[in-house]
């Protein structure tokens, strides 16, 4: 046995050439990626493997020139015979292409058959390069197998490393060691059932993992589907003002900025935004210091608002892109309507509906539905290594998204318009589970962005429409606490605050009516209350404030269990204590 792998062809066939294939294998994977400036978990995973790998290599070489020395009277030929592919080999593709058909099966609503075909090929074509071309070509030199067994170990460490990073709450980089420890446990897995003769040892558990997973994560969107409902076309609020004439026809503008809350949150963290609460009440605008959301994530928070439903709904994006029940009550009343966004995100799998909006939607065949390119978010997403929020959002720069936005509000203040305007700032944490040391500072900076833009719109909507009634809100918080990320899993209700409940599901509300006479409808607890309260004062009709939604969470497992119940907390530390402690 000795001399069965003590000697230098042995040596040099199974291992100087896989180690140096896949220290290769990682050196381009590294510059590639920085060319592309995907720069995430895998980068640095690669390049501190590539160190690794050097030492390795060099040990590899070391071990054979000893060899070569020690055997220099017999002389070596390669006794490799090129290697034979069989299409059971196929097989071996499905092992770094079951964290892929997961990711397909996550975004299967979003996806055409063409962007999930694009998907799959490219991911099958990188794998095959490192499990079956590369093994067949370096054959007369080396070991077919060995180098299929470190080909399939680094096509899955890569594909797979989104899935570590969601696990592990990496952000940008990770644990060298929880990566190396998961880089052996696959290596020699893999290693020890290729050494077999029987090949079917090593595809039968390929087999039972991809379709075992893939067929898990099926079950388990249908149980979440099936808690979702269709959405009613004859909605409660649509039913309330059927048949009847509104008293007064404002234009009326909508505008969200992401994760803003009131002050009283933002003291929470350490920041005082009272100055620009001041500023908004300089200009006429009421605030709700203490109103909530339904949903502490941003399609759905907008989709109830804009359907005035707190159910869980399969038609959020739908409601959001100018198909919900508000849009369409205006849309009747001879409004025209306008959806103004950074991105594409908000038409993902759809269309806009309404009649003027930006970005405009590419309409090739190589993206999601009508327009989006979620495929390749996709991709970019498994070579980085992680699945930020902010992937592929940025589709227009901002300044140029700032110039059409107020180009659009000129353009409304001409007519009858109901606009809904969305930005992205200040936007909420990184989401990984993790804070970062500064999180809490580049959420401020990012918030005197806001404010300076908020500012901007409002002044460009006086200008062109000073009648108009002005809503401006935060869609929920900005995740400061704790871990940064939803709590659920990771903390125990008894460790949820008040702070943790506000940093989550706080929004910010306020509110320019025309008139005075808005008291009889300005019953708002939750940001979904806003339509029934606005409608409601439209037609000067307090009965329309009954199509209001229960003021519960009726998807609460952000905060780990606890609850906000009309305003009081149900849980956790705080529990039968109100959310918010100023003064309303």
């Amino acid at each position: 046995m000795i001399k069965k792998y003590w000697n230098a062809e042995f040596l040099f066939t199974r291992l100087v050439i896989p180690a140096a294939a896949l220290l290769l294998y990682c050196v381009s994977f590294f510059y590639i990626s920085g060319m592309l400036s995907l720069n995430g978990v895998n980068t640095v995973f690669v390049e501190n493997f590539g160190k690794v790998l050097l030492a390795a290599v060099a040990g590899a070489y070391g071990l054979f020139f000893l060899a070569t020395l020690m055997n220099k009277k017999s002389r070596w030929e390669f006794s490799n015979k090129v290697g034979k592919f069989t299409f059971g080999e196929l097989i071996l593709l499905l092992l770094p292409l079951t964290p892929i058909v997961q990711y397909l099966i996550t975004n299967r609503e979003l996806l055409s058959f063409v962007d999930i075909a694009f998907v799959s090929g490219f991911f099958i074509l990188f794998s095959g390069l490192y499990i079956l071309v590369i093994p067949l070509i370096l054959s007369p030199i080396s070991s077919y197998r060995a180098m299929q067994v470190v080909g399939l170990t680094f096509a899955f460490t890569i594909t797979n490393m989104a899935i570590l990073s969601h696990n592990y709450a990496w952000f940008e980089g990770g644990s060298f060691r929880d990566q190396l420890e998961a880089v052996a446990f696959v290596f020699f897995a893999i290693f020890i059932l290729a050494s077999l003769k029987n090949r079917w040892i090593l595809y039968i558990p390929i087999l039972v993992f991809f379709f075992s997973n893939s067929v898990m994560l099926i079950f388990s969107q249908s149980v979440e589907g099936s808690r979702e409902t269709s959405g009613s076309a004859d909605s409660k609020i649509a039913a309330a003002v059927q048949g009847k004439e509104p008293v007064s026809k404002p234009n009326i503008y909508f505008m969200t900025y992401d994760a803003y809350v009131p002050n009283e949150t933002m003291l929470a963290h350490g920041i005082d935004n009272s100055a620009q609460e001041a500023f908004l009440t300089g200009q006429g605008f009421k605030l709700y210091p203490h109103t909530t959301t339904v949903y502490a994530e941003t399609l759905r928070s907008l989709g109830a608002i804009l359907n005035v439903s707190g159910a869980r709904e399969k038609n959020m994006r739908g409601a959001v892109s100018g198909d919900g029940q508000v849009v369409h009550i205006f849309k009747n009343l001879g409004y025209e309507t306008y959806g103004i966004f950074p991105s594409d995100f908000m038409f993902k799998g759809t269309t806009s509906k309404y009649d003027y909006s930006t970005p405009k939607i590419n309409t090739t065949v190589f993206t999601t539905g009508q327009g989006g390119h979620l495929f390749t978010n996709i991709i970019r997403g498994v070579l980085l290594g992680e699945f930020r929020f902010d992937i592929g959002l940025k589709d227009i720069p901002h300044e140029q998204y700032l110039k059409e936005k107020e180009t659009l509000f000129k353009q409304a203040g001409k007519g009858r318009s109901f606009v809904v305007m969305y930005t992205d700032i200040p936007a909420h944490s990184q989401n990984s589970g993790v804070c970062l040391p500064d999180e809490t500072q580049q959420y401020a900076d990012r918030l005197a962005r806001a404010n300076e833009e908020m500012r901007h719109d409002i002044q460009s909507i006086s200008e062109n429409d000073p009648a108009a009634l002005i809503i401006i809100i935060g869609d929920h918080g900005p995740y400061l606490t704790k871990n940064c990320t939803e709590l659920t899993g990771k903390y125990d209700e008894s460790e949820i605050d008040r702070t943790d409940i506000q940093d989550r599901y706080a929004a910010f509300l306020a509110i320019k009516w025309p008139t005075a006479d808005y008291a009889s409808y300005e019953d708002i607890t939750l940001i979904q209350d806003i339509f029934p309260a606005v409608l409601g004062y439209l037609y000067q009709d307090p009965a329309i404030l009954k199509t209001k939604i229960e003021p519960i969470l009726t998807e609460y497992n952000v905060i780990g269990g606890a609850n906000i119940k009309n305003g009081v907390i149900s849980g956790g530390i705080n529990d039968g204590e109100p959310l918010f402690l100023s003064n309303p």
